[in-house]
């Protein structure tokens, strides 16, 4: 009941008997500077809500799962052996040039 009774008359300091030093006392402090009753209304939504300090709430935070290994990068493409060079045709014996009979 004091919280909602502060929330109306200084919005601030309900603000952070609400919630500490969090952003939601930041917010609540530029919106009464600059119009007033957005920062009640902000006040006593953080009072009837029940918001508590985030850090003090807040679940513990799981680690965050180990990075999976990237994948070995492919082989560089090799392009096949050349194919082997066919066998040279086996060469004739060398001929005599034929003889004529009166040499």
């Amino acid at each position: 009941m004091l919280k909602i009774i502060l929330a109306i008359l200084l919005p601030p300091v309900a603000a952070y008997l609400q919630v500490g030093a969090t952003k939601h006392l930041w917010i609540n402090i530029i919106l009464t500077l600059l119009w007033g009753i957005p920062g009640m209304i902000h006040a006593l939504w953080l009072v009837l809500t029940d918001q508590k300090a985030v850090a003090a709430t807040a679940p513990a935070a799981e680690p965050a799962p180990a990075p999976e290994p990237e994948p070995a990068p492919a082989p560089a493409y090799e392009p096949p052996p050349p194919p082997e060079p066919a066998p040279a045709p086996e060469a004739a014996p060398e001929e005599e040039p034929p003889r004529f009979a009166g040499e």
